[in-house]
C-alpha cells in the first residue's frame, strides 16, 4: 500500500499528487501489485503570429533565451502531463511509474508533446491471469498487461519473445489542415492536429499489441514511442516494446535478420535479459537512411489532400526500421553476442520525405559463442582514448564489470553537414529513385561514431572504466546541418 507523504500542490486538483509520479521503474512509498496499463496525455500547440514575430526579432538581434517559446513549451508539457494524470485517475491508479516525455514537430511552428507512463495500483489481484485487463492508450482494444517500466507486477517469471512494434504514418485532410493553419495564427492548442496525433499513436499501439498477440505474449514491458515528421503535416509514429510470456519462445523463424545468428527473441527493450547475461560486449548500432521515389511521393502528396494513413511512407519507414534493426543484429553477431539488451530506436528527417533510423543497444553474451577479439582502443574510440565501444552499455550496468562508483554524466557532441557534391547526388536519388541513400547512411554513421569517440575521451579523462545508460540524440540546427549528441554515465 501507500506510505503517507506531504501534500503536493501541482497535481492535487487532478486527483493524483505529483509525488506519486516518477520516471523510475519503482515508486518509493507505493508497493505496486497491479499494472493498469499505459496512460498518456497529448497536446499539439502553435505560437501566435505576434509572439512569433517578437521571438524572431529577438533571435536575430539579441540572442539568449526566448521567453515566449519557453512559456509555450512549459504550458504544452504541463497540459500533456495533466491529461496523463486524468487518464490514470479514471483507471483508479494510485501512481504512475516510468513516466516519459516525447515531442515532435508536426509542421513548421506546430509542436506535439506527449506525456506517458504506467498507471499502477497497490491492490492485489487474485492472480495475474485474473487481473483486470489493462488498457493502453484510450480504447479497450487490447487485453494484455503492459508497462513502460521493466517489470510487470504479478508476472515474475518471464521469457522474452522479442521486440514488437506498430507503425503508422498519417496526415490530416486539406480542409482540416487549412483550418489548423488559420488557428496557428492565433496560437494555442490545435485540436485537429491533437486528434490526428492521438489517432496515429492509437493505431501504432494497436498494431504493436496485435504483433505481440501473434507471438503468444502475455504482456509487453519497456514500451516506448518514437515519432518523426516525414514532410510538413505528415507524421510517423512507432510504438515498440518487449513481448514477454510465462512460456518459452518458439524456435526463431527465418527472417531478414536470421543470418545474423542473434535470434530476435533475444532482443529486448528492457534493461537486461531475463536470466542474466555474464558479459557485455559493448554497444552496437545499425543505421538506415531511406526515401521513396518520385511517383510514390506524388501519390503520397495526393493522399495527404484526403487525409488518413499514407501507405507509401508507412512502407518506407517500416523498411528503414527493419534494415537498421537487422544491421544492429549483424553488428552484435560480429562481436560474438547471443542477445541485445536495452535496445532503442531513434529517428530523424534529414530533409522532407527522407527518414534516418538508428537502432542501437547493448550486445550481451551468455558465453555459448566465442567473443570476437576486442578492437584496439585507438580504432574504436579515436587516437589517445583509453576506452572503446566495448566499455559502453545502454543498460544501467556493465555486466561482468562490477562498477560501483558514479563519476557523473559525460557527453560527446558533433555538428556535421553534407558536402555539396554528395548532397546533390543523394538529393536526386531521394527525389527520383528512392530506396536507401548510402551517402547519407555513411555520414550518419560517421557522425555518431565521432560523438561516441568524444564521449569516451571525456570518460577516460574522468578516470572511468566504462559508460552506462548510453543514449543518442539528434537535432537539426538548420537545413542540412545536424547536431548529434552521445551521452551517458561514467562509472568506475
Amino acid at each position: 500500500g501507500r506510505v503517507p507523504a506531504a501534500p503536493s500542490t501541482a497535481g492535487e486538483a487532478l486527483g493524483l499528487a505529483d509525488h506519486w509520479v516518477c520516471t523510475t521503474n519503482e515508486l518509493p512509498g507505493l508497493t505496486a501489485h497491479q499494472s493498469l496499463g499505459v496512460v498518456q496525455g497529448l497536446t499539439v500547440r502553435s505560437r501566435n503570429v505576434v509572439a512569433n514575430v517578437g521571438a524572431g526579432l529577438k533571435a536575430l538581434t539579441v540572442g539568449g533565451e526566448i521567453q515566449t517559446y519557453t512559456r509555450m513549451c512549459e504550458d504544452s508539457r504541463q497540459e500533456a502531463y495533466a491529461r496523463m494524470i486524468a487518464a490514470a485517475v479514471e483507471r483508479g491508479a494510485e501512481g504512475i511509474v516510468a513516466m516519459r516525455y516525447d515531442t515532435n514537430e508536426v509542421r513548421e511552428g506546430v509542436t506535439e508533446v506527449i506525456a506517458y507512463g504506467t498507471a499502477v495500483s497497490s491492490a492485489v489481484p487474485p492472480s495475474f491471469m485474473e487481473a483486470p485487463p489493462a488498457q493502453g492508450v484510450p480504447g479497450p482494444h487490447q487485453s494484455m498487461v503492459m508497462t513502460t517500466a521493466s517489470a510487470l507486477p504479478g508476472l515474475p517469471v518471464r521469457h522474452v519473445l522479442g521486440v514488437v512494434q506498430g507503425l503508422s504514418v498519417r496526415s490530416s485532410s486539406l480542409p482540416r489542415a487549412i483550418g489548423a493553419g488559420l488557428k496557428s495564427l492565433v496560437g494555442g492548442e490545435i485540436a485537429t492536429w491533437t486528434d490526428l496525433c492521438n489517432y496515429s499513436r492509437e493505431k501504432a499501439f494497436r498494431l504493436m499489441v496485435e504483433q505481440a498477440h501473434q507471438l503468444g505474449a502475455k504482456g509487453i514491458v519497456a514500451m516506448r514511442y518514437d515519432c518523426n515528421r516525414i514532410i510538413d503535416g505528415v507524421v510517423e509514429v512507432i510504438a515498440y516494446g518487449t513481448a514477454v510470456s510465462d512460456a518459452p519462445a518458439p524456435a526463431p523463424a527465418s527472417s531478414a535478420a536470421a543470418s545474423a545468428e542473434v535470434p530476435r527473441c533475444s532482443v529486448t527493450t528492457d534493461l537486461e535479459l531475463p536470466g542474466g547475461a555474464p558479459g557485455a560486449l559493448g554497444t552496437v548500432r545499425g543505421i538506415s537512411v531511406r526515401s521513396t521515389n518520385l511517383v510514390r511521393n506524388i501519390g503520397a502528396g495526393l493522399k495527404s489532400l484526403v487525409g488518413g494513413e499514407i501507405r507509401n511512407y508507412t512502407h518506407m519507414c517500416e523498411q528503414a526500421r527493419e534494415e537498421a534493426f537487422a544491421r544492429m543484429l549483424q553488428h552484435a553477431a560480429e562481436l560474438g553476442a547471443t542477445g541485445v539488451a536495452a535496445m532503442r530506436f531513434e529517428s530523424n528527417d534529414p530533409e522532407p520525405g527522407v527518414i534516418e533510423v538508428v537502432a542501437y543497444g547493448t550486445a550481451v553474451s551468455d558465453g555459448s559463442r566465442p567473443a570476437a577479439p576486442a578492437a584496439p582502443a585507438a580504432t574504436a574510440a579515436g587516437e589517445g582514448a583509453a576506452l572503446s565501444a566495448a566499455d559502453t552499455s545502454t543498460s544501467n550496468e556493465l555486466p561482468g564489470r562490477g562498477a560501483r562508483r558514479c563519476l557523473g554524466v559525460v557527453r560527446g557532441v558533433t555538428v556535421r553537414s553534407r558536402n555539396v557534391v554528395a548532397n546533390i547526388g543523394a538529393s536526386l536519388k531521394a527525389a527520383f529513385v528512392g530506396g536507401e541513400i548510402s551517402t547519407w547512411t555513411s555520414l550518419c554513421e560517421a557522425t555518431r561514431q565521432q560523438a561516441l569517440e568524444r564521449l569516451l575521451r571525456e570518460a577516460a579523462e574522468a578516470g572511468a572504466q566504462g559508460v552506462v545508460g548510453l543514449r543518442y540524440e539528434t537535432n537539426e540546427i538548420s537545413p542540412g546541418l545536424v547536431e548529434v549528441l552521445a551521452y551517458g554515465t561514467a562509472v568506475a
